[in-house]
């Protein structure tokens, strides 16, 4: 009961760089869905995401060996 969740999943487009801090500074795992492109997945990962959910496998695979 440290107020810490144990991770979120949230829809990309509503996804920032702050957004994205904030939650970190809560959580560890930082999940994101609807994600269809690779620059966006990057720019997800850069920005501290741990993972996408995607319809692309190819762009799965490219997410979790850069």
């Amino acid at each position: 009961a440290d107020g810490r969740l144990l991770g979120v999943s949230v829809n990309q487009r509503l996804l920032t760089r702050a957004t994205v801090a904030a939650l970190r500074a809560r959580t560890r795992l930082v999940m994101s869905w609807g994600v269809e492109d690779d620059a966006r997945a990057k720019q997800l990962r850069d920005w501290g995401v741990n993972g996408i959910i995607s319809t692309d496998r190819e762009l799965l695979q490219r997410f979790v060996s850069p």
